[in-house]
This record gives structure tokens, C-alpha cells and sequence, in this order.
């Protein structure tokens, strides 16, 4: 089978399970999201408030280093709930009608517990690795935008005849490298999509072991995810341009297409079940 004809199966079989269960899974998704997004407000919050002089200058760049302390450990509370997730989706996937009240077993279960304990001890080491690849050249390449911004407002306002552009864009070296970092980063963060899903599936080996499991299982796929993901972009164009409102159906069925990328990239038996629509019928049609 090609990677279209990949690509076409993986989403033809979303289409059949988010229509099946269309509400559950948006709502557990738009749980999730919604309580990362406070969650990454308030570590912006308690920084800007009590660590506000913490940044750190390292050549040109310079960090808040207190950002994403308080982004780990305040995500730890909602550590449980991304586990709860991951495992109802893919128990959903895989053909199961899983309760969704099930996805706060994790905050009672001590079983579970230490498995999200095991998750945040490696979200701990996955943070310093990212700093480097993600965090310092974002910052960076941020505050070059606010600054190229604000000088040319400034500009603007004062009625200047000629516009200039602030110094700090043509600094090639320096967003070239940036640009090389978080591309770099986001390749790492390809490698572990598989991580919770594999966590949830092999609790009993822990997060450190399955992150090595993920990293393997996407070898020879990374592209082609980042490809499956540009597959969407009829979607994400329709997001847009109504104003997020198709962002409701998108969500849930982005998610379900990540589990199934999953399976298919572990071999799993859900990429060859049999699902009525052929694989010649309703392609990806633009969207």
C-alpha cells in the first residue's frame, strides 16, 4: 500500500469512528485542550509576577529559565487527564465503548498514579532536552518580532517619510540558527507522537521505556507524518475562515487520525480491519 493510500485509509476510517462518537470525543478533547491552554496562562502568570527578573543571557539569546520550570510542574496536575485521554481514545479506536468518565480513573487509581508520576519524572528530562531545540530560539525569534514591530509602529506614528526596518531582522546567523533549532525540536517532538498511546497501552514499563518505543516506531515515518498533517490543510483553511467554528468537527477528527497514525505505524491489527467505505470512495476530497 503507498503512504496516499495510507493517508486515504487512516482518514477514511477517522471519518467512520468520530462520526460514530462525535460528541464524546469532542469532549474529552476540548477538555484537554482547554485545561493545557489555563494551565500554560498561569505559568505565564505566576512568572510575570513573582519571577519576573529571571532570564538568562546566553550570547544574544536571552530566556525567562523559570518558564518552563513552572510549565512542567504546573502541567503535572493535568498529567492524568492527557493519560485519561490517550487511553479512551485509542480503547475507542480499537473498537471498545470506553465510559468517558474514565479518563479521571487516573487522578484515583494508584496504579495509574505511578505511571503518571513515571510520566512527569520524564516530562522533567524532556523539558531540558527542549530548551536548547524550542523554548530559547522561540523566545528569540518572539522577541525579534515584537521589536521589528514596535519600531515599525513608532515609525508610523511619528510620520517618518521613509520606513527602516529595525536591525535586529537581518541578523541572519542568529534566526538561521533559530530557525535550525526549532525545526530540530519539532523533529523531536514528531519522534514521541506514539508516546502516550504506547505509555497507556504498557503502563507497567513506564514513560522512559516507551518514549525509547516511540522513538523507534517512528523511524522511516517522521516525514510522512508531517506530510499527513499538511493533508489537512483544506481543514485548517476552513478553520480560518470560519472563524474556528469547523475547528469543532477538526479536533476530534485530527485526534482520531493521530491514534490510528499510531497503530498503523506499530502494526497494529485497527489499520486492517475492514471498514466499508473502499479505498477509491471519498479519498480525502480537498479537506
Amino acid at each position: 500500500m503507498t503512504k496516499e493510500l495510507v493517508r486515504k485509509r487512516i482518514k477514511m476510517l477517522a471519518k467512520v469512528i468520530t462520526a460514530q462518537a462525535m460528541f464524546p470525543v469532542l469532549f474529552v478533547v476540548a477538555l484537554q485542550m482547554v485545561s493545557t491552554y489555563l494551565f500554560s496562562l498561569l505559568a505565564n502568570a505566576v512568572c510575570a509576577r513573582y519571577f519576573p527578573n529571571t532570564s538568562l543571557q546566553i550570547g544574544q539569546y536571552s530566556f525567562n529559565f523559570m518558564y518552563p520550570i513552572m510549565a512542567v510542574l504546573l502541567n503535572a496536575l493535568v498529567i492524568p487527564l492527557q493519560l485519561g485521554v490517550a487511553e479512551f481514545l485509542q480503547l475507542l479506536v480499537r473498537g471498545r465503548k470506553p465510559p468517558v468518565s474514565g479518563i479521571f480513573y487516573w487522578f484515583s487509581d494508584g496504579e495509574k498514579l505511578r505511571v503518571a508520576f513515571s510520566y512527569f519524572l520524564f516530562s522533567i528530562v524532556l523539558a531540558f532536552v527542549m530548551l536548547p531545540l524550542s523554548d530559547i530560539p522561540y523566545q528569540y525569534i518572539n522577541r525579534v518580532v515584537n521589536e521589528v514591530n514596535v519600531d515599525l509602529y513608532e515609525q508610523i506614528q511619528a510620520g517618518a517619510k521613509y520606513i527602516t526596518f529595525n536591525k535586529a531582522l537581518f541578523n541572519w546567523p542568529l534566526l538561521g540558527l533559530s530557525a535550525l533549532l526549532l525545526i530540530l525540536g519539532m523533529l523531536v517532538s514528531v519522534r514521541l507522537v506514539p508516546h502516550l498511546y504506547i505509555l497507556v497501552d504498557r503502563p507497567q514499563e513506564g514513560a522512559f521505556l516507551a518514549a525509547k518505543r516511540s522513538w523507534e516506531a517512528m523511524r522511516g515515518h517522521t516525514w510522512e507524518y508531517l506530510v499527513f498533517l499538511l493533508s489537512f490543510a483544506g481543514w485548517y483553511f476552513a478553520c480560518i475562515a470560519t472563524f474556528f467554528i469547523a475547528g469543532i468537527y477538526l479536533s476530534p477528527y485530527l485526534q482520531i487520525s493521530t491514534v490510528i497514525f499510531v497503530g498503523y505505524v506499530q502494526s497494529h491489527p485497527i489499520f486492517q480491519q475492514d471498514i466499508k467505505t473502499s479505498a477509491g470512495n471519498g479519498g480525502e476530497g480537498g479537506l
